[in-house]
């Protein structure tokens, strides 16, 4: 089993630092062009996704809604 890419191979893949790699993938406005599509080449390259459980714990925020029904088999809570 292949194991998945991380932002430091999509850095060392574009020939970039891994925060240049973040800034990319958070849309950051002091990234030039020529870095972006350096980056953006490697991520489609290495089939880059990033994790969003990592991000959550780093960000502290899920962005989840959580919702509690007593009966999920009941009609009216599907």
């Amino acid at each position: 089993m292949a194991r998945l890419s991380r932002m430091t191979d999509v850095a060392e893949v574009a020939g970039v630092s891994t925060m240049t790699v973040s800034r990319v993938l958070n849309a950051h406005p002091s990234i030039s062009d020529e870095a972006r599509r350096k980056v953006l080449a490697a991520i489609e390259r290495l089939r880059y996704q990033p994790n969003e459980l990592a991000r959550s714990l780093r960000e502290r925020r899920s962005r989840q809604i959580g919702i509690l029904v007593p009966y999920i088999s009941d009609p009216f809570f599907a």
